[in-house]
């Protein structure tokens, strides 16, 4: 076999999945392993079926013993499952990291850092061991003093780690899960955080004292610290703090995001030069490697041990090994037998974002890259049977320009077709830009990172070169900067994409794999390759067909307010975009999932700073065709220059609608134009889409006045699902209004924060006495109702089914009471 350790790794990996989807004993399943182990030892290991047992049980075993609770002071065990305030001591695992984040013109911060906890004291006083990891968060900037090794003892709020906020959006304690961390303590200030240790200041550990020293010396001679700066230091030191939302975005859009993860680019660059170096002063090839392994390592210490740079570190030095020993190099086989390290020593990277990508992308390369740039170069090739003295000397120049253009076109392509399943399943994005992109932003920036290189290396005792290397990596960054800022507004360069079907996945990198190694080609295994890809396209699109539904519906929960994003067939519209970071951190990335680039209505129902805050942000990526209003005047000051920009920017887009009008799907039923009320909340348009009894009415934060004026005027009026927020003054869904809708699933879209914004818990009982049943959204979270072959199913924020055991809502009315919670 040309690479053996490829199926050594994939059945290593195939175990570890069967490990996560059956949980089993560990106890077992070691055992398990250790017979077929035995078995290929003690005279079966001619039998490769034996070998392939062994492995996958391996990983198995592996995940089980990792994710299982042995111990009873697991702090899954000692913790529960509600908010507890509690005081953790233990070590830090790592130097607290700044995430600065701007919104708003704002900038928020906070410090983030793992935790070996080792103690827990409870409000009363009470103190047990624990064991365990715990994400500590904190809303300030901490003092240096904090680093990694010093024992800390920290008060806050211990719970268990938020899930998505709304379906297919980021899990973040899968997140930390895969990382092995299933707790989360959240303290509101410096003085929660106390030393107990007598360490001093002087162990700060090296890493740290290096990163400070970096920083520095790669700012030096630069007029001031701008984004161009920052993220140098994110390229080359890995420092993530500079990596704000607004900065990080042209590059997601533009697929160049890869750059600035310590990864294979980096730890490439610095073993070539390293290696060249080292080969120039006619050392051997076994003295240069064994120089040349330890400082690429001391670099990836340096900045962070960073998952992606041990990966690569760890790929590189094999291949650097079997260049040592003069052995041919197989990066397919390295990036194999780096896998299977890596898994072997923590199998839960197999479900990590980081890892999939890293040895997607590098697998990808290997495969396609080489007959991609075969075919390319012979587009230009010389005739080698023709003599030196015949051919011109601008057609060799050509030749030799196209050679490289084509290398370095056939591993952007490469790398991109190995990146598209996975970022459309992550991030929801697929970059067409990227193809072409790359080809720029790849040069730019190793001749960045080389030059940030040459400045460390000089340091302190040649200062002023460094300042001309410095000089030359920002100007290699700006360009960067503006490339990447230039690709990201191209037209039709970025799309937003629903996360593919898994089988579609597994189809993909299939052919990716018998397209690199031509598994066509023996005659034996053409029938079966043809049975495999003609069942993934089937599975794919039964898959496909499953998902597909008349009306999506998601009700999407934020601090304040809320918004409703609706999905026909042939519609998008989103009514209320929610304040500014509610628009951005929840409503987009909802409509991203969704595979959503424009919507066709954004409706503001009222003059509510928490409710059309976001208008402007949403108008801007999604350009809506229409935005429509209610025609009563709010003397809300962010509503009136809301409308004001709208009209500025687009005067055709923006309309007033009122009660007897119907725009898509939606009749407008409340209120009409001559309409006055001394509260903006009973000015909220209300809508209903279908007719009679099957209808949803979305009644928005309708107070009581205006509930009363729409059961005067719409006295037949029925529906199905009633979605309604929470009045500033007063309470929603008054019993009359309820007696005449007659509905079969309220839906309160309330929220934790303000007191202002929560259902009182008179509103709550009085409600759930009815026989429809009631969710909240300040108990249950975001939620997604879906109609599909004549019946609603309601979803929580996981993409869990809601009252299972009815086939369609309508049933629901016989069991009120209490009803699912999610959060």
């Amino acid at each position: 076999m040309k690479q053996p350790m490829a199926g050594v790794a994939v059945l290593l990996a195939l175990g570890i999945w069967i490990g996560a989807q059956i949980p089993a004993s560990p106890l077992w399943v070691i055992a398990a392993a250790l017979l077929a182990g035995g078995a290929v030892f003690a005279g079966f290991q001619h039998d490769a079926r034996w070998l392939a047992a062994s492995l996958i049980l391996a990983g198995w075993a592996n995940v089980a013993q990792r994710t299982a609770v042995l111990s009873p002071r697991d702090l899954r065990e000692t913790t529960s499952e509600v908010d507890q305030l509690v005081t953790v001591l233990g070590t830090l695992a790592e130097t607290p990291q700044l995430r600065v984040q701007e919104s708003g013109g704002k900038r928020f911060i906070r410090s983030q850092v793992v935790l070996d906890a080792r103690r827990l004291q409870g409000p009363e006083g009470l103190s047990r061991e624990v064991f365990g990891k715990v994400m500590v968060s904190t809303s300030t900037e901490l003092g240096m003093e904090f680093h990694s090794g010093r024992a800390v003892a920290i008060s806050g709020v211990m719970r268990r780690p938020s899930g998505p906020q709304a379906p297919r959006l980021f899990d973040y304690r899968n997140f930390l899960g895969t990382r092995g961390i299933h707790r989360e303590l959240r303290s509101s200030s410096a003085a929660d955080w106390k030393l107990i240790d007598s360490i001093g200041y002087s162990t700060r550990p090296w890493p740290d004292r290096f990163q400070a020293w970096a920083r520095a010396t790669l700012a030096r001679g630069l007029p001031e610290e701008d984004d161009a700066l920052r993220l140098l230091w994110a390229m080359a030191l890995g420092w993530k703090t500079g990596m704000t939302d607004e900065v990080r975005e042209p590059f997601l859009r533009s697929g160049t995001m890869h750059v600035f993860a310590i990864s294979g680019l980096h730890v490439a660059l610095i073993a070539f030069v390293l290696l060249q170096a080292l080969r120039l002063v006619l050392l051997p090839r076994f003295i240069a490697g064994l120089l040349a392994l330890p400082t690429i390592w001391l670099y990836v210490v340096a900045t962070g041990l960073q998952s992606s740079a041990i990966r690569s570190a760890l790929m590189i030095s094999i291949i650097i090994a079997s260049w040592m020993v003069h052995r041919p190099v197989d990066v397919l086989n390295s990036l194999a037998t780096a896998a299977f390290c890596v898994l072997a020593w923590d199998p839960c990277q197999l479900f990590q974002a980081g890892f999939q990508l890293s040895f997607a992308v590098v697998a990808s390369i290997g495969l396609l890259a080489p007959p991609f740039e075969a075919r390319l170069r012979g587009a230009a090739a010389i005739d080698p049977f023709l003599p030196d003295e015949t051919i011109p000397g601008w057609r060799r120049a050509v030749y030799r320009a196209w050679g490289l253009l084509s290398g370095n076109l056939a591993v952007s392509v490469a790398a991109w077709i190995g990146s598209v399943p996975l970022s459309a399943w992550y991030f929801h994005l697929l970059s067409l830009s990227g193809l072409v992109v790359n080809l720029a932003i790849v040069p730019l920036s190793s001749l960045a990172l080389a030059s940030c290189l040459a400045s460390l290396a000089c340091g302190e005792w040649l200062p002023s070169v460094g300042v001309c290397f410095n000089h030359g990596a920002w100007f290699w960054m700006s360009g960067m900067l503006a490339v990447s800022r230039w690709s990201a507004e191209l037209p039709y360069g970025c799309w937003h994409m629903a996360s593919p079907p898994v089988a579609a996945m597994a189809l993909a990198f299939l052919v990716l794999i018998l397209v690199g190694i031509r598994a066509w080609e023996p005659p034996r295994w053409r029938r079966p390759l043809v049975v495999a890809l003609g069942f993934l396209i089937l599975v794919t699109w039964a898959e496909w067909r499953t998902r597909q539904v008349d009306i999506r519906i998601g009700i999407l929960s934020m601090r304040g307010g809320h918004s409703v994003c609706v999905q026909t067939s042939q519609k998008t519209s989103v009514i209320d975009a929610g304040d500014l970071p509610g628009a951005s951190g929840l409503v987009h990335p909802y409509l991203m999932a969704l595979g959503i680039n424009r919507i066709d209505q954004l409706w503001l129902t009222h003059g509510d700073v928490r409710h059309v805050g976001g208008a402007l942000e949403l108008i801007r990526r999604y350009r809506p065709t229409q935005v429509a209003v209610s025609p009563v005047k709010f003397r809300s000051g962010p509503y009136r220059q809301t409308l004001e920009q709208i009209r500025t920017q687009s005067p055709d887009r923006l309309k007033a609608v009122s009660g007897g009008e119907t725009v898509g799907p939606w009749r407008i039923l409340h209120p009409e134009r001559d309409d006055a009320f001394s509260q903006a909340d009973d000015g909220s348009l209300v809508l209903q889409m279908g007719l009679g009894r099957e209808s949803v009415l979305l009644l928005g934060d309708l107070g009581r006045p205006g509930q009363e004026l729409l059961m005067r005027r719409h006295p037949g009026l029925r529906a199905r699902i009633v979605i309604s927020g929470v009045p500033v003054r007063g309470e929603p869904l008054c019993d009359g209004l309820l007696d005449q809708l007659q509905p079969d699933v309220i839906l309160v879209a309330d929220a934790l924060l303000p007191a202002t914004a929560r259902s009182s818990a008179q509103c709550k009982n009085r409600l759930r006495r009815r026989t429809s049943p009631t969710l909240f959204l300040s108990e249950s979270g975001s939620l997604e109702l879906r109609h599909k072959n004549g019946r609603w199913e309601i979803l929580d924020a996981t993409g869990k089914l809601l009252f299972p055991g009815a086939n369609e809502i309508g049933q629901l009315r016989t069991n009120p009471g209490s009803f699912p919670v999610t959060r």
